[in-house]
């Protein structure tokens, strides 16, 4: 029996904090309570989200949640219809199956996954991951968001069972989130390398070259400081709606 890794235990309901729901009928206020907490376990002992990693989270067009379980090695959907208290997952990518947390499944692969981290989605509905400790990039196709799952793009690496680390246009250190602009490029915070890319794109196929560092002087430093225009751990990224890049330089 695999034992996923419990976070809190309250009273006789165990609550991993990955996501709470305040209502957009109150205003917002200091210390305003959530209305739902997702990841609790009810009495029974179902729908359990025992991580304690990041967990970042986003929504697909459909409005169903996908959680990124960064130390349970896999990201699970939530329909649209299960965004209530002891909401359950009905989708696991990572993961053989709804009850597993393997890393990289005891081999490297297309449907595989170590420590996932950031996560979007494209214009077409395609699902894109961080795959952290895995130093690389994945697409899920909208077809393939599934259990068990295949990726069909790995950036960062050369093809889907390498995750060789780098300092290059084309390999990445513990990337950990990903984001789109208005024109279809993916912005990647490459964490490892103290650097945010961008991958035009045209380029968004499995080895393709980033042509824009962020924090570096070129493509191939990894150099870490506390200047305009240098980093030391980007670990998260987000647009505005003027295109605006705003980056949580930790």
């Amino acid at each position: 029996m695999i034992l996923l890794k419990p976070v809190f235990l309250i009273a006789i309901v165990a609550v991993a904090m990955i996501g709470v729901m305040v209502p957009t009928s109150d205003a917002f206020i200091t210390n305003q309570i959530p209305s739902t907490s997702l990841g609790t376990i009810d009495i029974a002992g179902h729908h359990i989200i025992p991580s304690s990693g990041d967990n970042p989270s986003t929504f697909d067009s459909d409005g169903n949640l996908w959680v990124a379980e960064t130390d349970n090695n896999r990201i699970v959907k939530y329909p649209v219809d299960n965004l209530g208290m002891y909401g359950y997952y009905t989708v696991v990518l990572g993961q053989y199956n709804l009850g597993t947390n393997f890393e990289n499944n005891g081999g490297i692969s297309s449907s595989s996954l170590n420590a996932p981290n950031g996560l979007t989605f494209d214009s077409s509905g395609n699902l894109w991951v961080a795959d952290s400790l895995n130093n690389r990039i994945l697409k899920f196709p909208e077809a393939n968001l599934a259990t068990g799952g295949a990726a069909t793009v790995a950036l960062g690496q050369s093809d889907l069972t390498s995750d060789a680390k780098g300092t290059t246009a084309i390999t990445l250190t513990n990337a950990t989130n990903v984001a789109f602009d208005s024109s279809g490029n993916l912005w990647v915070a490459d964490k490892g390398n103290s650097r945010v890319l961008k991958y035009p794109a045209a380029n968004l196929s499995t080895g393709g070259a980033a042509t824009v560092a962020l924090g570096q002087t070129d493509l191939t430093s990894r150099t870490n400081g506390n200047t305009a225009t240098t980093m030391k751990n980007a670990t998260s990224i987000t647009f505005d709606s003027s295109g605006n890049l705003w980056v949580a330089d930790t």
